[in-house]
């Protein structure tokens, strides 16, 4: 497959349900708010791409060593084409894949809000990883995320040349406010830092 640049990445939920089945089996993705995210429903563009994920923590059974940690995880269940947005601020008709038999674990960056744009960037490795994740089926290199120093001090990792590693591998999480940093979970209004992380 072609590589892609952009993608939505949106939750089931509507109305404190599951609308998995309801909207891969319909034919369509809507948004379960009547006055959030209509403007971010509206800029979505015929052909663009759209992934129905979940997100939550995971401790054990995980297949890397993070020292007895909780890790966040992104589980992807469907992918699909946009293929008519009415500008309503509420629905798109999506052409929907055949669901992975087996949803697709993404660790470490997840998305908890409604809807999420990911798009690739020339000076980040993170966004597009993701991407080629999702739709090439490149596995997630889980020792770049480890050997990252956030990650890996989270963790308690010890690394090698860390001040080498950060001048060669940074990463840039952007939001409204341009805040440059990493961190395991990005919320409806943008990246969700721990307070003491956050550069003000």
């Amino acid at each position: 497959m072609p590589k892609v640049d952009k993608c939505w990445y949106v939750g089931p939920n509507m109305e404190g349900a599951d609308y998995f089945d309801e909207f891969v089996k319909s034919g369509y993705w809507e948004n379960g708010y009547e006055n959030k995210y209509l403007d971010k429903v509206k800029s979505m563009q015929v052909g663009d791409k759209i992934v129905i994920k979940s997100a939550y923590t995971q401790k054990r059974d995980l297949p890397f060593d993070v020292n007895n940690k909780s890790v966040a995880v992104m589980k992807l269940k469907a992918k699909g084409t946009i293929i008519e947005n009415k500008q309503d601020g509420r629905r798109v008709s999506v052409k929907w894949d055949k669901p992975w038999e087996k949803p697709k674990k993404w660790f470490f960056l997840q998305y908890r809000g409604t809807i999420n744009k990911v798009e690739r960037k020339d000076d980040d490795w993170v966004y597009g990883s993701l991407l080629d994740f999702t739709f090439n089926d490149i596995e997630q290199d889980y020792d770049k995320f480890l050997t990252y120093p956030y990650w890996a001090n989270r963790y308690d990792i010890d690394i090698e040349n860390e001040e080498d590693y950060e001048e060669n591998n940074e990463v840039k999480i952007y939001t409204k406010e341009r805040k440059n940093a990493v961190d395991l979970t990005i919320y409806d209004n943008g990246i969700g830092i721990p307070s003491d992380e956050i550069s003000r």
